[in-house]
């Protein structure tokens, strides 16, 4: 079976690429379409995909074309949220990508709505609340909820990399509402109270403890060689409760001890024991970090019952799973 996807950046291009080392790691021909490359008519004839990865808030009329003219290929879209949750939103205050008219119209003009699949990076049990309206318009619906990239992200000590705490993102506005209590208030000041390093995918920390962009692969070795892997989430994210990080998963795969702010469909569609500490305050939130360095025993029972959780039930082999059950 060939699978062609549509790339693209930021957090996207992880959870692809970590869904195409399964489906690889299966037999399966994964191959990404950049679109700055070459065209969907070139991409598409090269490969004649069985299926095809894509999103819909940014397809083309070539993409529109081709797969009309292919009644027989499989459609996955990742969509804008139409949900009940639209009825909640302040779209100046969350950043969230909401489904818009062009958007709605594409998909209608689709040919053989059956063979629609539609996604967003929510948590299951939240699928009526995100993507329920798409459902009412008869489309097929489900979740890919980021979980454990485990083909790159295992435990990797590096001594060079090794700290007390650590921290991998980025720091601009929006995502600095949450950063800013909950690490750099907490654990950077005063300078030299704690061994905390922070790295990025980009630049615009402006703290002493920021020790620039790393490489993916030293990602992995930056949280296996640190003690407490920190987890911060957007604003939407804690308001809403509907999606947590891949940083999550990826942090305990490589058995570093995370510590997250509360995000409500951790504890309902992963850590359903409430195993994963989550804090809805920063306060609390630093008098765990200070716990668990302190307690080694505990710090590690703590690292080995999540990371069980984790990969015995959610890496992308759990995702493929999901993913080929519901297109056959």
């Amino acid at each position: 079976m060939k699978i062609l996807c549509r790339h693209e950046s930021c957090a996207s291009h992880y959870i692809y690429t970590a869904l195409g080392l399964e489906l690889k790691n299966r037999g399966y021909e994964f191959i990404f379409w950049h679109p700055e490359q070459n065209s969907f008519f070139d991409i598409y004839n090269q490969i004649q995909p069985d299926i095809y990865i894509g999103q819909s808030y940014h397809i083309t009329r070539a993409e529109l074309k081709i797969i009309n003219q292919n009644p027989q290929l499989k459609v996955i879209l990742k969509v804008g949220i139409w949900g009940d949750i639209n009825n909640e939103l302040d779209i100046d205050n969350y950043t969230i990508l909401i489904a818009n008219d062009e958007e709605k119209a594409n998909l209608d003009s689709i040919n053989n709505k059956e063979r629609l699949y539609l996604f967003n990076y929510h948590a299951k049990s939240y699928n009526n609340y995100i993507l329920g309206r798409w459902t009412k318009e008869g489309y097929n619906t489900f979740s890919m909820a980021p979980v454990a990239d485990i083909y790159n992200f295992y435990p990797d000590y590096n001594s060079n990399l090794s700290s007390d705490i650590s921290f991998i993102g980025g720091a601009w506005g929006y995502k600095l509402l949450n950063i800013n209590p909950y690490i750099i208030n907490n654990f950077c000041y005063p300078v030299g109270q704690y061994n905390i390093k922070i790295f990025g995918n980009q630049y615009g920390w402006s703290i002493p403890q920021f020790n620039g962009i790393v490489s993916d692969k030293m990602v992995r070795q930056i949280l296996s060689s640190s003690k407490i892997g920190l987890s911060v989430h957007e604003p939407q994210s804690t308001k809403f409760h509907f999606e947590a990080l891949s940083r999550v998963f990826n942090t305990i795969a490589c058995k570093s001890c995370v510590i997250s702010d509360y995000v409500g469909c951790l504890y309902t569609d992963f850590f359903i024991n409430k195993e994963i500490l989550m804090f809805d305050n920063p306060q609390d939130y630093k008098e765990a970090v200070d716990f668990y360095l302190i307690h080694e025993d505990e710090r590690l029972a703590y690292i080995d019952k999540l990371y069980n959780i984790v990969i015995n039930n959610h890496t992308y082999k759990q995702r493929v799973d999901e993913i080929l059950e519901i297109i056959e």
